[in-house]
């Protein structure tokens, strides 16, 4: 490959943020085109599996730093936006490949030359702290599974789990911590199939016969993606029996879901709904393209043992609708007795909940006497 021809004067430059989140050194940008990437001999070398072997390139262009994403698999971006073709660069601009943050600095004499330019707001300490944390939790795969079960309200059994994921980083260990950031660079998707994956594989040291519940992010629904990312969880859970759980807001295309439907059954999957009547109840999908399970949102459970009849009239008539289409009825958010009393009348099939157990480390033990007692509690 022919080497970008050298600039006499490199007048613009990347800082280099480290672990702590200070600057940690300067990268010229001495030639044009100056190239980013996974791969050895490139301008600017990032030898980051999040990071695409040809990811970006910067170029001047009389005088002006332009960036140009090549394709990549994770994006650039510019000031927390992704980039669609060639943008102009100004000074304190935040540039990210993928999860990996650089400021855009400029030289003190062309400062001098040109005082107004523009300043973007000083780059906080805490977001480019939690950006290298993320890539971190990325490329370490630094995140593991926790399991909360779900019961049957008949035999009070447990049917299955929810494995829902945690951060190993520090400062990144909840979900809601971890999807902000991937919000902030883009990367919702791949979060969310990191998660997925290592649920798969914490299969391993889960009981044979349950079934085990999986999430997806509504970004993820329904794409060719989500397709090919449930095919690779397939041949990491080696048929164990799977859930995955597809948040009501992104059931709007048939055509999708049943695809989808059509996928999960060669793999001896099964489909879920999961936070049914928190927005939009999706009751044609329910029709058309049936899941296996509905997961009743917990603002529709929260204090039903509390409120007005008519309320719980109205979710009874919403779980004998769903086992009309065939479908089984899950309670979730299931917190107090009397919560637990009311869905077991109502007809729900499952329950899952604090009031049945929190989220427990793996590998799962055996119900407390406690827990047990819990359960017993909701017999009618």
């Amino acid at each position: 490959m022919k080497n970008p021809p050298a600039l006499e004067n490199a007048t613009w430059f990347l800082i280099r943020f480290g672990e702590d989140g200070r600057p940690q050194g300067e990268v010229p940008v001495h030639c044009t085109p100056f190239r980013v990437g996974r791969n050895a001999g490139l301008e600017l070398h990032l030898p980051i599996s999040s990071i695409s072997k040809q990811h970006a390139e910067l170029s001047i262009i009389e005088d002006a730093l332009m960036v140009r994403d090549l394709g990549s698999t994770n994006g650039t971006l510019v000031n927390g936006r992704r980039i669609n073709g060639t943008i102009r660069l100004m000074r304190d601009d935040l540039l990210q490949f993928a999860s990996s943050v650089f400021r855009v600095g400029q030289n003190q004499r062309i400062l001098a030359e040109n005082p107004n330019g523009r300043t973007v707001a000083q780059l906080p300490a805490a977001w480019a702290m939690e950006l290298l944390l993320f890539d971190r939790l990325l490329n370490e795969r630094a995140v593991t599974s926790v399991a909360q079960p779900i019961i049957d309200l008949r035999s009070h059994r447990t049917h299955g789990y929810e494995l829902l994921g945690r951060g190993q980083v520090e400062g990144l260990e909840s979900p809601k911590d971890m999807f902000g950031v991937a919000t902030k660079v883009d990367m919702l998707a791949e979060l969310s199939v990191m998660l997925r994956n290592e649920a798969g594989r914490s299969f391993a040291v889960m009981p044979l016969d349950h079934w085990y519940f999986v999430n997806t992010h509504p970004v993820e629904v329904v794409t060719a993606e989500l397709v090919e990312s449930i095919k690779d969880l397939a041949g990491i859970v080696c048929g164990r029996p799977v859930v995955i759980e597809i948040h009501e807001s992104a059931v709007t295309n048939l055509h999708s879901i049943r695809e989808l439907r059509a996928v999960l059954k060669d793999y001896g999957m099964r489909l879920a709904y999961d936070d049914f009547g928190a927005g939009q109840a999706r009751l044609l999908e329910l029709a058309e393209a049936s899941p296996d399970y509905v997961k009743f949102d917990m603002q529709l459970i929260r204090g039903i043992d509390q409120s007005c009849g008519k309320r719980a009239q109205m979710l009874g008539a919403l779980v004998n609708m769903v086992h009309e289409l065939g479908i089984l009825a899950l309670a979730e958010g299931v917190e107090t007795e009397g919560e637990a009393k009311i869905c077991a009348q109502l007809g729900f099939d499952y329950g899952q909940g604090y009031y049945y157990g929190r989220p427990a480390p793996l590998p799962v033990t055996a119900p407390s006497a406690n827990d047990t007692a819990l359960l017993l509690a909701t017999r009618t």
